[in-house]
């Protein structure tokens, strides 16, 4: 059976000031969902809610029809959501193989370790993100570039089946944009989990996603195909603007 990740009327405020409002979701394992919009819109505090790093105000996150965003973040990882960060936070002073061994050890789901030992799933994490040559090196000397492998690497090995990916693009030349989308494409074929894309590299989340939501000011303004969004007048007016037609996939 397919698995469901999904956020019903998610409301997130802090103090004074409504971070979400009324924001919903579905997802099935194997696809993946472009969040977007305007810097400041609550696009990664939702990630936060459904990582289970943020509680809700109100609404509820669900994995398989179970309630899931009461439970603490690290069950939430073991249940099979795993979250990346906007600024990749390896443990500097580890080699790249002993960051994704902790990841696959103390994160992970047993489904991740059948039929094969830790050593084997950690060889195999780095071959599918191109870090197998720099195995050994600590996570400190690693390029802008190779610290997004190894956060988007170390969210695989805790097995899960949906990842929330925090802007994994950012900061990345054309070039290594491209390469980056390569890899995240056929990692993704390869191991079919689901993920949510939050992006403003707009090329890369339009390639990626099947369908696209887009906030603003915390509330859902559109969602659809991503031709659809970027068509949308409300979408260009709150965000893509002039863009709309450069970026159109």
């Amino acid at each position: 059976m397919t698995a469901r990740l999904a956020a019903k009327g998610i409301v997130k405020r802090f103090g004074g000031v409504t971070a979400l409002d009324d924001v919903s979701l579905a997802l099935d394992q194997g696809t993946v969902l472009g969040l977007i919009g305007p810097n400041g819109s609550g696009k990664t505090t939702l990630l936060n809610v459904l990582s289970g790093t943020m509680r809700p105000t109100s609404g509820g996150v669900f994995l398989d029809g179970q309630r899931i965003d009461r439970l603490p973040g690290y069950r939430v990882v073991r249940a099979g959501v795993a979250k990346t960060h906007q600024i990749p936070k390896p443990f500097p002073g580890l080699t790249v193989r002993e960051n994704v061994l902790v990841a696959a050890t103390f994160g992970g789901r047993a489904p991740m370790r059948e039929g094969a030992d830790l050593p084997e799933q950690v060889e195999r994490i780095l071959r599918l993100v191109e870090l197998e040559p720099r195995a050994h090196a600590f996570a400190s000397a690693l390029t802008v570039q190779e610290k997004k492998r190894l956060e988007f690497g170390r969210a695989l090995a805790t097995g899960a089946r949906f990842l929330l990916l925090d802007e994994t693009f950012a900061g990345l030349s054309p070039d290594e944009v491209r390469n980056s989308v390569e890899v995240f494409q056929r990692v993704q074929a390869e191991v079919g989990f689901g993920a949510v894309v939050v992006e403003h590299v707009m090329r890369a989340v339009l390639s990626l996603a099947q369908r696209v939501l887009v906030l603003e000011e915390g509330r859902a303004i559109a969602e659809g195909t991503p031709q659809e969004v970027v068509r949308d007048p409300g979408v260009i007016e709150a965000y893509l603007g002039s863009e709309a037609t450069n970026v159109a996939p």
